[in-house]
């Protein structure tokens, strides 16, 4: 009795998935540019492209993509290019070699490209870009995330030139540096938040729940780089952090020497005395340093704390429109 032997190696086989991901991705609205197409321009072909566009919908097997790719390159060369135009260009190389067989190359793209309708591969760039840039924005910090949703558009639309400016942007943040502030880095931060200059109450405290986490989890010497640096509300936020939670005291900020860390943690139920203190030694002390323990109220401490806060001092106004006078 004959034997088959499986050959395939884990590479081979963590590929196809990959493929299969990639293809899953944009198969959907590769196959809605086919049928959209057909739809407007008609032709003899027009039953084989929509099986194929229903097919690519249904997909969820390699042996599904194949078996598609096969049924392609069964069809005459004018319907064949066009679908492997189209896959080679919205649906990724993975796909397109569990499909075709072949490894796409820059050389076969510019050919697809040149090829192809434009509205197969290159409908609403703008639009796309514009979308793209959405999702950088919303999801910020999480460069990766947005990088692999953003590419479910249209494929390499991460590597657009505005679109990876903005990936860049969203997440050259806080919370991607770990060590050390750069000088352009803390250019970028103080373009951020110039807008919020003079705002000492009426903003959303809810829009500085990230920064309030992000400043909390800082290493000392990254917030006494803030510290000088003038950023509207980073900067005062930065100086408040290292006086409450980090024991300082006001006047070590001008010299930049390091006293004994004090920190309070995570205590949402009560506040350590000493804390206390300290909001209660800034809240009479300098108009500065009334400035910065305002917008720390305001903007960077949890909101069951600013309430211990508030009924500790007898402050009526709600969080992000605290004024201390």
């Amino acid at each position: 009795m004959d034997t088959i032997r499986y050959r395939k190696t884990m590479a081979e086989s963590y590929f196809e998935v990959l493929g299969l991901q990639e293809a899953m991705a944009v198969a959907v609205k590769t196959a809605n540019k086919i049928t959209k197409n057909v739809n407007k321009y008609g032709g003899i072909d027009k039953r084989d492209f929509l099986r194929v566009a229903k097919d690519l919908i249904q997909v969820n097997a390699v042996g599904a993509l194949k078996a598609i790719g096969k049924f392609i390159m069964s069809l005459d060369t004018s319907p064949r290019d066009f679908l492997t135009g189209t896959i080679a260009l919205n649906m990724g190389e993975k796909a397109y070699y569990i499909m075709f067989g072949e490894r796409l190359t820059r050389s076969d793209i510019r050919s697809f490209q040149s090829m192809t309708p434009k509205p197969m591969w290159k409908e609403d760039e703008k639009e796309n870009v514009k979308q793209a840039i959405e999702i950088a924005k919303k999801m910020s910090g999480n460069y990766t995330g947005a990088a692999k949703e953003i590419e479910t558009i249209v494929k390499g639309l991460s590597d657009h030139p505005k679109v990876k400016d903005a990936l860049l942007k969203a997440n050259e943040s806080l919370e991607e540096i770990n060590e050390k502030f750069s000088d352009s880095q803390i250019a970028r931060l103080k373009k951020e938040y110039e807008p919020l200059k003079g705002k000492s109450t009426g903003v959303n405290p809810e829009k500085f729940a990230k920064l309030r986490k992000m400043l909390r989890n800082m290493k000392k010497d990254m917030l006494l780089q803030l510290v000088p640096a003038g950023i509207p509300i980073v900067s005062s936020g930065a100086k408040a952090i290292l006086v409450v939670h980090h024991g300082m005291k006001w006047s070590q900020l001008d010299r930049g020497k390091l006293d004994m860390e004090f920190d309070m943690g995570e205590k949402f139920v009560d506040i350590d005395d000493k804390v206390m203190k300290r909001i209660e030694l800034m809240m009479k002390g300098t108009r500065q340093m009334k400035n910065d323990i305002q917008n720390m109220l305001n903007y960077l401490m949890p909101p069951e704390v600013v309430d211990m806060v508030k009924d500790k001092f007898g402050i009526k106004e709600p969080q992000g429109k605290i004024k201390i006078r």
